[in-house]
């Protein structure tokens, strides 16, 4: 479920690209990712967002996701 909106999201409803950054050896595999909304976006303050740019690591086979989402 997507807590902006309280919808589920499918994943035929966005286009995702992951990438990873080099990780020095003992540290946390991590990257970012964007997912392209292909259904229209929620509205926040007025504007339609249609993709959210997010960061990810791993660690100790947990895998930890972040979005924010801009407010101006």
């Amino acid at each position: 479920m997507v807590p902006l909106t309280g919808k589920w999201l499918d994943f035929l409803e966005a286009d995702i690209e992951i990438f990873t950054e080099p990780a020095a050896q003992g540290k946390a595999l991590s990257g970012g990712f964007r997912a392209e909304l292909l259904v229209p976006g929620p509205l926040v303050n007025g504007r339609r967002l249609d993709a959210f740019d997010g960061r990810w690591t791993v660690r100790r086979g947990l895998v930890a996701t972040a979005v924010t989402v801009p407010h101006h």
